[in-house]
């Protein structure tokens, strides 16, 4: 399946690239608080 080439291909792995960095984030701020 074709999600239209690679324009959306990079910004859904940049989308998923920020998800994953917000989890680790939000873990480390638990963890100081």
């Amino acid at each position: 399946m074709s999600w239209g080439g690679g324009a959306f291909g990079a910004v859904f792995g940049n989308g998923a690239g920020v998800v994953t960095f917000g989890k680790a984030l939000a873990l480390t701020v638990a963890d100081q608080r």
